[in-house]
């Protein structure tokens, strides 16, 4: 059963300390930050919060992680960063924001690379998945914990502009978060892309600093979009998920069963998520356009065969070298 946000706000603030009781005698060995770029009542956090209750309570009070969400320790970059140099033990953010560090590591978010999740979660869950935690393992400071938390497929959204066609992107200001795959589909379209985290895009959408956005439905329903863009034209042009990123000297410090618990307790996080993902995308289309946004859909495969005319995936394909390539024809089938 899911957390409902009710019962997330009555557990604690937008900080919120996973602590069994405030009387506890025994410190805890290990108290630990986690951070992440998405509110409090985010279905990611709300999940975040039970794992953690059950991390100290596993550990019998050895082991307390402190959630910091809303980007409360920096922007995406900056709260990476302090993963690679140690001042933060946890972060959970997208492949694609690991990029600048990984340059391999959100390949998933491949410009049309999906279709459907029949692919996806055992792709993620499995080779690919796989491949990515050792692109990033490669970096030496970080490491990749648990499961994939589900981000999903992206759509575009637009003020005054409609995006029907590949060709109404020319010249159009787009925020993206800062994934380098997300960032280069644009700039093939003609779009001119600007890279800022997710706190930054209403006040950004809100000022006129850009001109629209790219996200998936739920998260535009839960985010208000409809008060400041009235257009979302389906594209499910990319999927992305977050993944937890510990630093991997925090990590090796940890006892064996205690890393067993957070692994755990991390995956069992994000299988929950992944299904209130799936009833919240359901249900977003029809409150979004309950709240006045129109809707648009595009000819099938029109997106992406504009995108085939580019260098995008001759580009990619370069980048992303004969290893990775064959990793994703073979899940994704690109």
């Amino acid at each position: 059963m899911g957390i409902s946000r009710r019962q997330f706000l009555a557990g604690g603030s937008a900080t919120v300390f996973a602590g069994l009781s405030a009387g506890r005698v025994r410190a805890a060995e290990f108290t630990y930050k986690l951070a992440n770029d998405l509110p409090p009542d985010d279905p990611m956090n709300v999940r975040f919060t039970a794992a953690l209750r059950a991390i100290e309570q596993d550990s019998n009070g050895r082991m307390q992680i402190r959630l910091f969400p809303s980007s409360q320790l920096g922007t995406i970059t900056e709260e990476l960063n302090q993963v690679r140099n140690g001042a933060l033990e946890f972060y959970c953010c997208g492949y694609g924001n690991q990029m600048p560090v990984a340059p391999l590591a959100g390949i998933n978010s491949l410009a049309f690379a999906w279709t459907d999740y029949d692919k996806i979660w055992p792709a993620m869950d499995g080779e690919l998945g796989a491949f990515l935690a050792a692109e990033v393992a490669k970096v030496g400071t970080i490491q990749h914990i648990g499961k994939a938390f589900n981000v999903g497929f992206r759509q575009i959204t637009s003020g005054s502009r409609v995006i029907r066609e590949p060709g109404d992107l020319k010249g159009f200001k787009i925020r993206v978060p800062p994934a380098p795959i997300l960032a280069s589909l644009f700039s093939a379209l003609g779009a001119s892309p600007t890279s800022l985290s997710f706190g930054e895009l209403y006040p950004a959408l809100q000022t006129g600093l850009v001109d629209g956005s790219d996200n998936p439905l739920w998260t535009l329903n839960s985010m208000r979009i409809h008060e400041v863009q009235k257009n979302i034209t389906i594209t499910n042009h990319s999927w992305d998920a977050f993944i937890p990123v510990a630093n991997r000297r925090a990590w090796n410090r940890l006892p064996a069963d205690i890393r067993e618990i957070v692994a755990k307790r991390f995956a069992e996080a994000a299988l929950g998520q992944r299904e209130d993902i799936a009833k919240a995308e359901a249900n977003a289309e029809k409150a979004l356009s309950g709240n006045g946004v129109a809707i648009h859909r595009p000819t099938p495969g029109l997106f992406r065969e504009a995108l085939g005319k580019t260098a995008y995936y001759k580009d990619w394909r370069e980048k992303i070298g004969p290893q990775g390539w064959a990793v994703l024809q073979k899940t994704a089938g690109v």
